[in-house]
């Protein structure tokens, strides 16, 4: 689904943007903290928006 915005967050490290149509990002931040966390879009994009999420695992 290229023409959509999408946006994507990992909120226990404070990543936090907006990926528009035909556009790619990349973050880089310091995973510190062990455990597992939850990365999801933030922008309303489709009928299946509450589906796209995903764990972060951080081991020692």
């Amino acid at each position: 689904m290229e023409d959509l915005t999408y946006g994507f967050a990992a909120s226990k490290y404070n990543v936090n943007f907006i990926v528009n149509p035909q556009e790619t990002k990349s973050v880089t931040f310091k995973a510190d903290k062990p455990g597992i966390y939850w990365c999801y879009c933030t922008h309303f994009c489709h009928a299946r928006h509450l589906e796209m999420r995903s764990r972060l695992i951080v081991e020692r």
